[in-house]
């Protein structure tokens, strides 16, 4: 391996196996050279704390959109890094404001983005020339992973790999992932060596965990609301809210499913909403306008968004997304 340059600061999403990917290629691609790579896994409210904190020559930002209340403040900050002499790389699929990503081009930051594919899948893309062929299979767990395997590129790839491995691998990791576990980090050093990441300690046991607290959701009892247009549930869940969203709608009669459980460290509530495919309610702007109405942040895809809510608000969240349904 080469002399070490430069240190890099990857930042990248900590709830997926998409930002776990993207980190991936990133970290990859700089240490082929011969850089020293730093990553972190941050949710959408650490964004800015950590992009402040990044020491590194090179930074990077994988799979965490731009709220919009803190657009300027992101700006501000990578402004900053780039006259520090820094390089700044922001990878995202989200809905991002195409004004801010011009902006953002505008500082000198590399911009890679599309609503079409994950960010795992763009960051191989765009860095298959650096990286061995053999990981372009992490590039279809990630893809997998988002529900976003029919993208312009995740499709080419998932020609070329074994999908049924793709899907094994890709669905035990989406199990056992979560923002607050310790698995991450060391996968990323284990993903170099084996393509089969179930076998890394740990991993298969926090994949059985979530299938039981996936098990004893499904047997709970959900009250479902009615609107002119929209019918919908609330739901508190131990496990990914994104998946207990999906599993009601799975489950229910519904358009539309919010699922919420509580971060005690930050003393705030996690939403995912999630909607069936008749539904027409832009799921990003809802989480957004609901969560930004009672002091919180969310936003997201139309099918598909998150918000994070004082815990002391909920009531007042439930009643505003509520309304808007």
């Amino acid at each position: 391996m080469p002399e070490v340059t430069m240190k890099v600061s990857v930042i990248s999403h900590s709830a997926d196996v998409d930002g776990l990917m993207a980190a991936f290629f990133a970290m990859v691609r700089e240490e082929a050279r011969g850089n020293s790579v730093s990553v972190t896994f941050s949710d959408y409210d650490g964004l800015l704390e950590n992009v402040e904190a990044a020491e590194g020559e090179i930074i990077y930002v994988c799979d965490l959109g731009i709220d919009r209340e803190k657009e300027e403040k992101f700006l501000s900050l990578v402004r900053q890094k780039i006259s520090a002499g820094r390089s700044f790389t922001y990878i995202d699929h989200h809905p991002d404001n195409p004004s801010t990503l011009k902006e953002l081009e505008k500082t000198g930051a590399t911009v890679v983005h599309s609503l079409s594919d994950c960010a795992g899948v763009l960051a191989y893309s765009t860095f298959s020339h650096e990286v061995p062929r053999k990981y372009m299979i992490y590039a279809a767990y990630a893809a997998i992973g988002d529900h976003m395997e029919n993208g312009k590129e995740a499709s080419k790839i998932m020609t070329k790999v074994d999908s049924i491995m793709a899907y094994f691998e890709a669905s035990v990791l989406t199990l056992a992932i979560d923002k607050r576990d310790s698995i991450k980090l060391g996968l990323l050093s284990y993903l170099k060596e084996s393509q089969f990441a179930h076998r890394y300690p740990g991993v298969m046991d926090a994949a059985e965990k979530q299938l039981s607290q996936m098990e004893e959701f499904t047997k709970r009892s959900f009250e479902v609301m009615k609107g002119k247009n929209y019918s919908w549930a609330f739901a508190e869940c131990n496990f990914f809210t994104g998946r207990a969203a999906t599993l009601m709608l799975q489950m229910l009669p519904i358009d539309i499913a919010i699922a919420y459980r509580m971060d005690d460290e930050r003393k705030a509530y996690d939403v995912s909403f999630r909607c069936s495919d008749k539904s027409e309610m832009d799921l990003g702007a809802l989480a957004h306008d609901a969560a930004a109405s009672v002091g919180g942040t969310g936003g997201g895809h139309r099918r598909a968004s998150g918000a994070s809510v004082p815990a002391s608000r909920l009531d007042e969240f439930i009643k505003a997304v509520a309304e808007r349904l």
